[in-house]
């Protein structure tokens, strides 16, 4: 076919259009040249230069179900729609002065614009100094796909999460590069595999006497590492001992859902191993244990727990404002709201707090600030900053922190992008 004619290619039957998702390509070029401070140094790439980098493309990541797993339809529309929105969400730290990239441009053009500059040693032509000289002003090859591949990792957990239910089925993600076999220059493509499956469920004796249904709280790990078992150390809850596997009631997930009842399920899953992860611990009476729970950082629940038997067990959710918390008591003590106000109010419950500016009261606010709840006059401003998108971001931003301290890169399970 003549390059006359190649210009010209109509879509297939896909929808995929050659041309169109070249310039895309190269305009994802463009704005990582200007990222790294070289407006303009684009145009000074050649021709044969610009075949290398379009050859050395990677393609659109496809979403598939693993070999041998049943994953419903519309589990895999969910999360090929939300793949690109997470690409964009989460950027990628790989220039030396911080500036981010979002990893929608950097995952397909980044990495192939990185090798070209390696291999700008001693060529001639007008502009491949200047370009050369960007390769300083980025992280070396290998801290690069590092980020790459962490930010690919949040992402595979948050669309994991979005489909998951604690109580009754978790999704996970595999990465894969697929190899180009002869197919040399037409890009190399990639896929995120999906599995599925059912927590662990055990009987145990809690307190009051009563035997439980209790869930091992589970952590979906991407390239291939799949589920971890979440653990908490016991020093970091002011307890004797090494490390406590953790679980939570049923009933406690039903009262996330409900006092937290504005936010999407994988966001009150992300906080909730943020609580664990990171405990804030308080004894309270009878041998149970509070951690804090936050959402963007505001203070606004507790999760109650119980150590038996090396296990951390949660038994449930209460919001900030209800009886039983510290600020709880202090709502009583200070201005005589008991339970039933509290739920006549609805202030029991996140959605009021985001719905209702309560903290543009002056009287309101003290009230509520004075015994202790003084996040909850920030949640509808910081809820609401940037829009859902800045939220999401802020929270994917968690699952990078998360994984950096996994060690999970070690593990020989893991395929992501190589050098």
């Amino acid at each position: 076919m003549s390059r006359e004619r190649g210009k010209h290619r109509a879509p297939n039957h896909n929808g995929y259009n050659p041309e169109k998702n070249k310039a895309r390509y190269f305009d994802n070029i463009r704005e990582i040249i200007s990222a790294a401070g070289g407006e303009g140094l684009f145009e000074s790439i050649p021709r044969k230069g610009l075949r290398l980098l379009y050859w050395l493309r990677f393609l659109p990541i496809n979403i598939v179900a693993a070999p041998g797993e049943n994953i419903p339809d519309d589990v895999l529309r969910d999360m090929r729609r939300e793949l690109p929105d997470a690409m964009d969400w989460i950027k990628v730290s790989v220039l030396k002065d911080g500036t981010e990239i979002p990893l929608r441009i950097f995952q397909p053009a980044g990495l192939p614009f990185l090798y070209y500059l390696r291999e700008l040693e001693g060529n001639g032509y007008r502009g491949a100094h200047e370009l050369e000289g960007l390769l300083d002003r980025f992280l070396p090859m290998k801290e690069a796909l590092e980020q790459v591949n962490l930010r690919l990792a949040a992402v595979m957990i948050f669309l994991g999460l979005i489909a998951s239910d604690l109580g009754s089925r978790i999704y996970w993600l595999e990465f894969r590069v697929l190899s180009n076999g002869k197919n040399v220059g037409k890009g190399t493509g990639s896929i995120m595999r999906i599995h599925v499956s059912q927590p662990n469920r055990i009987r145990m004796m809690l307190g009051g006497g009563g035997v439980r249904n209790v869930i091992r709280l589970i952590m979906p790990l991407p390239y291939g590492i799949g589920l971890k078992g979440h653990t908490v150390e016991a020093k970091r809850i002011g307890l004797e001992g090494t490390q406590l596997e953790t679980y939570i009631e049923e009933h406690a997930l039903r009262r996330l859902a409900e006092r937290l009842d504005c936010i999407d399920r994988w966001r009150s899953y992300l906080h909730l191993f943020e609580a664990l992860s990171n405990p804030r611990a308080l004894a309270s009476d009878g041998g149970t244990i509070m951690l804090e729970y936050r959402c963007m950082g505001l203070k606004v629940g507790y999760l109650v727990g119980e150590v038996h038997s090396h296990k951390l067990v949660i038994r449930t959710f209460l919001f900030v404002t209800n009886d039983g918390t510290p600020e709880g008591k202090q709502l009583e003590k200070m201005w005589g709201l008991a339970r039933l106000d509290k739920k006549t109010l609805a202030i029991d419950k996140l959605s009021t707090f985001v719905s209702l500016d309560i903290g543009s009261d002056a009287r309101l606010a003290s009230i509520f600030s004075e015994a202790g709840c003084g996040d909850l006059m920030k949640v509808r401003d910081e809820l609401g900053k940037d829009g859902d998108e800045g939220s999401a971001s802020r929270s994917m931003e968690f699952m990078v922190k998360y994984l950096s301290g996994t060690g999970f890169f070690e593990a020989e399970e893991v395929e992501g992008f190589e050098s």
